[in-house]
């Protein structure tokens, strides 16, 4: 039976959209390719496990890879070790340094002899040849009153000479959430940390229970599998998400406003508790004859303004020429209360060696700022008598 003149329109402007999305996806992944469902899957880590005192920690005895930003199409390498920390498992008798903190100490993005607390074992051992680096980035949480009810109960197991507390100002303030801490001491502060809002699957990832256009993976494009691996279709759904939720857009500047000298009323009610916080692991550590040291780890606009763009697209661009001040402040915070912190965004901005970040707009360091961030924290540790 021959085809109508409407059926065989019908055909023709199917054929042309087709043709037309075709061109159109092969555009974007040339000039402007996005975050798939399953790249970002990719960059999430899926090495969590679920922790009964700290809604999650690392997955011990894994062994995987993450995608490399300094070298696009390239893998690193990812060693949990049995204590569920990265890299190789505690030497008995070795002089114990532990490090504390989230990503930045964890070293996502990079090989495991690539993190800070790696390269400072190495930088340190030829006059300090028993020491050994802990690396319990990811394993104490993300935050910091998670790393508090953390450190609070595994001190005593490791034993470590120093502790080092990596501080990322952004999220380790605002992400503090009170109503996940469990049995308070005699402070206030919290012995278990456990989030029901958030949940870890079977595969190894940390999903929030809670839908939220603030939360990483939330947006509307990626709960459409159809159309959740074409990056037309991302982008499209990130217009539309710019376009219509503008409250999720300032959500997620939110933790980046106060390094330019912004404070919110939530900012500083939420850092003065993260002094207390820090303070009383200072306490803690030094009363049983550990001691406690901090440092400043800068995200990346903060040491190469220029990447301001790249991690908000639509930023006015005249804040690229604001310096960041905000660790000048929390510097004379924690000094007030006994804590000496180690400025790794001053040393960086006073420095020749960088780049410290990745081309990409990614926030963490490259493996260069993960070396120049460890050979920092040697030299006080050093200045201060903790090394040798």
């Amino acid at each position: 039976m021959a085809m109508s003149d409407r059926a065989k329109e019908r055909v023709l402007i199917l054929v042309v959209l087709v043709l037309m999305a075709s061109a159109c996806e092969m555009a974007v992944r040339l000039l402007r390719p996005q975050i798939t469902f399953s790249k970002l899957l990719n960059r999430l880590g899926s090495y969590y496990a679920p922790d009964p005192d700290t809604t999650f920690t690392l997955q011990r005895n894994y062994l995987g890879t993450e995608p490399s930003m300094e070298h696009p199409g390239q893998s690193v390498q990812v060693t949990i070790n049995a204590q569920a920390m990265r890299g190789q498992p505690p030497r008995p008798g070795a002089d114990t340094v532990m490090v504390v903190g989230d990503s930045y100490t964890f070293g996502v993005y990079v090989n495991d002899d690539e993190t800070y607390p790696a390269v400072l074992e190495r930088l340190a051992a030829p006059r300090n040849p028993d020491l050994q680096v802990l690396n319990a980035g990811y394993t104490a949480g993300f935050e910091t009153d998670q790393q508090f009810a953390w450190l609070r109960r595994h001190l005593d197991a490791y034993r470590p000479r120093v502790v080092i507390l990596g501080i990322f100002a952004g999220n380790d303030i605002l992400g503090i959430k009170p109503k996940a801490w469990r049995e308070p001491d005699e402070r206030g502060l919290p012995g278990r940390w456990i989030d029901r809002e958030l949940m870890v699957t079977e595969a190894g990832f940390i999903i929030n229970k809670v839908s939220s256009l603030g939360t990483v993976g939330a947006e509307l494009i990626y709960h459409v599998p159809i159309l959740r691996e074409s990056h037309f279709a991302v982008m499209v759904g990130h217009l539309v998400d710019r376009l219509f939720f503008a409250r999720p857009v300032a959500s997620n500047r939110q933790w980046s406003e106060h390094l330019f000298g912004r404070f919110s009323a939530e900012f500083e009610r939420k850092e003065s508790i993260f002094v207390d916080l820090v303070a009383a692991m200072r306490d803690d550590c030094e009363g049983k004859g550990v001691r406690f040291v901090a440092a400043l780890l800068p995200v990346n606009f903060m040491v190469e303004p220029e990447k301001l763009r790249l991690v908000f697209p639509n930023v006015d661009t005249s804040r690229e020429q604001l310096p960041s001040t905000y660790h000048a402040r929390l510097a004379a915070k924690l000094r007030a209360r006994g804590v000496e912190p180690i400025d790794v965004e001053a040393a960086m901005r006073a420095s020749t060696q960088g780049p410290f970040f990745p081309a990409n707009g990614e926030v963490h360091f490259n493996p260069n700022g993960n070396r120049f961030t460890a050979q920092t924290i040697e030299k006080v540790l050093v200045e201060r008598g903790l090394l040798r």
